[in-house]
């Protein structure tokens, strides 16, 4: 029950507490040479052998879309197929940097995470990326030679170009409050986007998606994706429009995303997969896994980052030191990144010194599920003063008598 993504109404609410007993979420990393990439793992009880990858968006398109992206990975999970919800190199809790080798490094990473997950998906993987998700996976898909049984497409940026556009839109509506243009580049809340970056990101082209089956999600009133539609020159594009204007700018109203996108793609990825034998499943479930612990040197001291899910379904990162203890309090951190990623900043720093620090997110945030009892709009209710005890019991449980509670805004 823990595990409830959202529901709008009583009769969903009964809905998902009868099939939530259908899968399990395994939070982890998965490492490449030069970064390590959050990671969601929607494991079904009754696997059919069919997968999706699922690329989030870019940070603060992510926060404001996570309910929708948790609700789709379940619906998918609950018919049986694998899962795997991940983020882009240097944004949420995704090591790296936004620099000029990220749009790139982005394209490699999820090429090289479509191959591994591939692995436990023997009758065929469907490729999935939202908003500038969707386009790293469309050119995962056309220079890597990957190659998924689909691609889906929600709610596609067309080109780099159009996507950094549609930053300064943003900045440029929202300057006197969250947002705003800075000399070297754009701030979105307590994201920022460098000029280097942003330039880097702007050279991603549009392009030609290889000849195998596409499904476009529009999202609601959208005409951008539409014209990139008919700029691909293939045959087997499937299209449909979402019925709900779900994700608002700025991440203000937090919803699911309707359920006819989570009925939609995977539909799609039955129609373009062939289940394989029973034991064929079974015998690929151990080919690909998650790090559940991540070590880092930090100005030389080496420390632990480790994924936990406290007792109601947050899901945090406990940070501490290797080799080294302090009698610091224990400090609860009510996010993942915090302010511009101060929060990951402080946690290093403390973990230096041998002390612990647990950052998590609230529910609905991060990867943290939403709750049930939160409705779409209203971000802080008491539902986020017992996420906040449910953090502080965590440590607790961990052996810290003393817990300091920091937030933020």
């Amino acid at each position: 029950d823990r595990l409830i993504h959202c529901p709008l109404h009583s009769s969903w609410f009964k809905l998902a507490r009868s099939r939530m007993r259908n899968f399990r979420i395994e939070n982890g990393w998965f490492s490449t040479d030069d970064t390590s990439i959050a990671a969601s793992w929607y494991r079904p009880s009754t696997p059919s052998g069919r997968g999706v990858l699922i690329v989030r968006s870019i940070a603060h398109e992510d926060d404001a879309a996570n309910p929708g992206i948790c609700h789709v990975a379940s619906e998918l999970a609950d018919s049986g197929v694998e899962t795997l919800v991940i983020g882009l190199s240097g944004s949420g809790l995704s090591s790296g940097v936004l620099n000029v080798s990220a749009p790139q490094r982005w394209v490699d990473t999820t090429g090289d995470l479509a191959a591994a997950f591939a692995s436990v998906c023997p009758a065929g993987l469907v490729v999935c990326g939202f908003r500038v998700g969707a386009l790293v996976a469309a050119h995962a898909v056309a220079n890597l030679g990957v190659s998924p049984r689909g691609v889906v497409l929600w709610q596609p940026y067309g080109s780099g170009r159009q996507f950094t556009r549609s930053l300064r839109i943003v900045a440029g509506s929202q300057r006197s409050s969250a947002s705003s243009d800075v000399a070297d580049g754009i701030s979105i809340g307590s994201h920022r986007y460098t000029n280097e970056f942003l330039d880097a990101l702007s050279l991603m082209a549009p392009l030609s998606l290889p000849e195998i089956p596409v499904l476009v999600a529009h999202g609601f009133g959208a005409s951008a994706s539409r014209k990139l539609v008919s700029s691909w020159g293939t045959g087997r594009v499937d299209e449909f429009d979402e019925t709900e204007d779900w994700v608002l700018s700025g991440g203000i109203d937090r919803s699911v995303a309707p359920t006819g996108t989570a009925e939609r793609i995977a539909a799609f990825a039955v129609a373009n997969t062939t289940p394989p034998v029973n034991a064929t499943i079974g015998a690929t479930q151990d080919a690909f896994a998650l790090e559940r612990c991540l070590g880092r040197v930090v100005d030389g001291v080496r420390i632990r980052e480790s994924f936990v899910e406290c007792s109601n379904g947050l899901v945090g990162v406990l940070v501490e030191g290797v080799s080294n203890r302090s009698e610091e309090p224990a400090v609860l951190l009510l996010s993942s990144l915090g302010p511009g990623g101060k929060f990951v900043e402080l946690s290093h720093e403390r973990a230096i010194r041998g002390a612990v620090t647990l950052r998590i997110d609230l529910s609905g945030f991060g990867l943290s599920p939403p709750r049930s009892r939160r409705r779409p709009g209203l971000i802080y209710t008491m539902v986020s003063a017992e996420d906040v005890a449910a953090g502080a019991a965590q440590l607790e449980e961990l052996g810290h008598e003393n817990v300091v509670v920091v937030g933020f805004c």
